[in-house]
């Protein structure tokens, strides 16, 4: 009995427990159940790696392969090595196509990588004494040639000055000659001296009579003035005198011009066109003067500032440029050494020469056959849409499956893209020949083949999976989460595969941008259990309600869900 009593007490007791979590679990999840609305944000981190750009089709397998041979380049035929029917290795080289102008390029841009990296090198070791030493030699023959330049200057300046005076004067003192201004004076007058001012105008001479004899005044270009001593040579002013003759008579009335310069003299132009000569001289001489002081000033500032730069320490700017200069040779001499290799056509497989149409001195085309191998090497003959076929190009490499072989998976690379495509129900297709890599018996011909080729390799760059990029107006956009909150950032979308987009501009590494915006409320029921073992411990959703401002991050399969909403929860 006391067994039994016991078990009816514990039983009681379970069934109140099991009663009270039962109300209290009921209680909660009507709270629960009634929370308002929230918005959810599934994110990413932005990615720095290695982006891949791909096409994908499928084809067939073919029983052998019959592969045309194209040059990649054009150019003459310089050498044929093969004949038709003869067996070759892979590696062989078939023909050589002229290889002047692709060396050339080789070794100019191998020069202009040792030419960079010699640069690089000399900018971090910096300037030797030597160097400085030579540098101050040329600063200090600079500044000598600038002080003779500004001797030569003035010298020329004050040369010139003699020779415009000179001849301005001769142009002043041509033909000069006195002019009576009536026929009453009979004395013979006489002109000497020479005229030492520069203006042009006229002397005016005239006479009167005084107690002590006839007096003669002289005015305008020069002032002179006395008693007349006939016969004696007497001053009018700025270096011209007169000479009133011994003989004739002087009237009181009569006065005499001399005009300066004498436009009726019979070298009157040819003085003037001296004095304008001189003056044309002077301006161009002067000018010439001060273009080699110019010339003198510019060759010193470079001088100064060619030791201003020996003397400085490389800025990382300046590395910089000099590592992209390095960067880019090596660019340039991987360019040529491709070109190079173009002129080199080599078998690309085992096989045998089916037929040969050209032989050294013809012109090859780009893209136009010249011979055909024939080997029993299985390829994969795929067709692309030509949006796709446009990507697609010789040399790509390519990932091939096979349905019929699910865990095989083989590398291949392009051997052949179709320069004409074909139409079928208004859709233009492209085959593409992709040759295997390696060989597998399982492989049987005929068999289906699925190819992805790599079109691209983005190296280094950022990443958001692409259903982050959106666009608006022209421009593409990310929105990245601030304290809960989207948040949106123009952005440059650049390559894109199925999965993830190339972005570049405001944004950085590790940024949680936004992949998709989820609408429902704010708590999150439990599934797949009931409410009771839910709230005993059971499985149950990691789901928290947070308040406005505050933010919850769930991880799963590499997204980060964002929960926000009002206030509230439990």
């Amino acid at each position: 009995m006391e067994y039994l009593k016991k078990i009816i007490k514990n039983k009681f007791a379970i069934g109140g427990i099991i009663i009270v979590v039962l109300i209290g679990g009921y209680l909660i999840y009507k709270k629960v159940s009634g929370a308002s609305a929230s918005v959810s944000y599934v994110t990413s981190p932005v990615t720095k790696g290695t982006l891949t750009v791909s096409v994908s089709s499928s084809g067939q397998v073919e029983a052998s392969n019959q592969l045309e041979i194209k040059p990649q380049t054009d150019g003459t035929i310089t050498s044929v090595r093969v004949k038709e029917n003869q067996q070759v290795k892979a590696g062989d080289v078939l023909a050589i196509i002229d290889q002047q102008s692709a060396a050339n390029d080789v070794a100019k841009a191998q020069a202009s990588l040792e030419q960079a990296q010699a640069s690089y090198e000399k900018l971090i070791e910096g300037a030797t004494s030597n160097e400085i030493e030579t540098q101050k030699l040329a600063v200090k023959s600079a500044q000598q040639a600038l002080d003779q330049a500004k001797q030569d200057y003035n010298d020329t300046v004050e040369e010139q000055q003699q020779n415009v005076d000179s001849a301005l004067n001769s142009y002043l003192n041509s033909g000069l000659e006195t002019t009576p201004s009536d026929n009453l004076s009979s004395i013979p007058i006489t002109l000497s001296g020479n005229y030492s001012g520069t203006a042009q105008g006229k002397y005016t001479i005239s006479t009167f009579v005084a107690g002590d004899g006839t007096h003669y005044q002289s005015s305008g270009l020069g002032t002179g003035s006395g008693v007349i001593n006939r016969g004696q040579k007497q001053s009018l002013g700025n270096g011209l005198y007169i000479t009133f003759g011994t003989s004739g008579t002087i009237s009181g009335s009569t006065t005499w011009t001399i005009d300066v310069p004498n436009k009726t003299a019979d070298n009157y132009s040819t003085s003037l066109d001296a004095y304008n000569s001189a003056v044309r001289n002077q301006k161009q001489a002067v000018q010439k003067a001060q273009n080699s002081i110019d010339s003198a000033q510019n060759s010193l500032d470079k001088a100064n500032l060619q030791m201003d730069n020996l003397l400085a320490a490389a800025s990382n700017a300046d590395i910089s440029s000099a590592k992209a200069q390095i960067t880019s040779a090596k660019a340039q001499l991987e360019n040529a050494r491709t070109a190079y290799n173009k002129t080199i056509i080599k078998a690309p497989f085992d096989g045998v020469i089916a037929s040969l149409t050209v032989s050294a001195g013809d012109e090859a085309n780009a893209g136009t056959t010249i011979l055909t191998i024939i080997t029993k090497q299985q390829v994969a003959k795929v067709s692309f849409n030509e949006v796709d076929a446009a990507k697609v190009k010789v040399g790509q490499k390519a990932v091939l499956t096979f349905s019929s072989v699910p865990d095989l998976t083989i590398t291949g690379v392009v051997e052949d893209v179709d320069n004409i495509g074909t139409v079928s129900q208004n859709v233009v297709n492209f085959s593409v020949v992709i040759l295997f890599d390696t060989q597998d018996a399982r492989i049987k011909p005929g068999m289906s083949v699925s190819a992805s080729i790599i079109t691209d390799v983005k190296q280094d760059v950022l990443m958001v999976p692409s259903a982050a990029v959106k666009t608006s107006n022209g421009s593409s956009y990310v929105q990245v989460l601030s304290n809960g909150q989207p948040v949106q950032k123009t952005v440059t979308a650049g390559s894109s595969n199925d999965t993830d987009t190339e972005i570049s501009g405001d944004i950085a590494e590790g940024d949680e941008v936004v992949t998709q915006t989820i609408t429902g409320t704010a708590a999150t029921k439990t599934s797949g259990t009931n409410l009771l073992q839910s709230l005993l411990g059971g499985n149950r959703a990691r789901t928290t309600t947070t308040g406005s401002t505050s933010a919850r991050t769930t991880s799963g399969s590499g997204a980060t869900v964002i929960q926000g909403g009002p206030p509230g929860g439990f």
